[in-house]
């Protein structure tokens, strides 16, 4: 558990040899209301805060630095750009920025090479010319109904607290590391794997839906979570009417 996930270092452990299980929302959630830090003065304000900031990284799928100085009162709205009706059971964030963008140059590249039975024996390193790619700016839907309710409740708790421009949490990326971990046990990139892996699973799409919603460059990132079997798949196709 002492293990230091922040990226950097030789030899480093990434957050997929931490996470050994998937949990469901009602689990995770559970472990986020566990319990609060031990504030001496305005107790019920820093505990609110608390649960949204947690809350808000488990429902964007977001970086800390996604999150942290970031995120304004303003941000989040009751009627989404992309749809045309309103709908009283979700809100949205909306400017959501996404960082984490390749600035352009020469990138390496390891390409496996494999035996006769397919396994890899070894790699060839190659270098190739990448040009930057933008921030990608998008909108998250919090759902007010469902499993996913009980954390968008919680982010407007604290939202009530708050005048139209306040940032939501002002202060440093270390210290939303500190209040995740303590009240989790686990780290803040852990909410985002979790986070990850259930709308791979549940939203209709799959990988390339999140993808897209979730501003991810490589559908890469994505296909280990996918739980989908060629049984499932086969089935879906015969159900298919257009």
């Amino acid at each position: 558990m002492s293990q230091n996930l922040i990226p950097g270092g030789h030899g480093r452990r990434t957050i997929y040899n931490y996470v050994k299980e998937y949990l469901t929302p009602d689990k995770i959630f559970d472990k986020i209301t566990q319990r609060d830090w031990p504030y001496k003065r305005n107790v019920d304000f820093y505990v609110t805060r608390d649960n949204a900031l947690c809350c808000v990284a488990y429902m964007s799928s977001g970086r800390i630095n996604e999150i942290v100085k970031r995120l304004k009162r303003s941000h989040f709205v009751e009627k989404s750009q992309y749809i045309k009706t309103s709908d009283p059971d979700v809100m949205f964030i909306s400017n959501f920025w996404v960082s984490k963008r390749w600035p352009g140059g020469m990138r390496r590249r390891r390409i496996p090479i494999l035996d006769e039975n397919d396994k890899i024996v070894s790699y060839k390193i190659i270098e190739e010319y990448r040009p930057p790619t933008r921030n990608p700016i998008i909108e998250i839907p919090l759902p007010r109904v469902g499993v996913l309710g009980q954390y968008t409740e919680k982010i407007e708790e604290y939202l009530e607290l708050l005048h139209q421009d306040q940032v939501l949490f002002p202060f440093t990326t270390s210290r939303a590391w500190s209040i995740i971990r303590y009240k989790t046990d686990e780290f803040p990139h852990w909410l985002r794997e979790q986070s990850l892996n259930y709308m791979v699973n549940t939203i209709r799409g799959g990988p390339f839906a999140v993808k897209k919603l979730r501003g991810i460059e490589d559908i890469r990132t994505l296909m280990h979570y996918y739980r989908g079997d060629q049984e499932s798949a086969t089935e879906d196709l015969k159900r298919s009417e257009i």
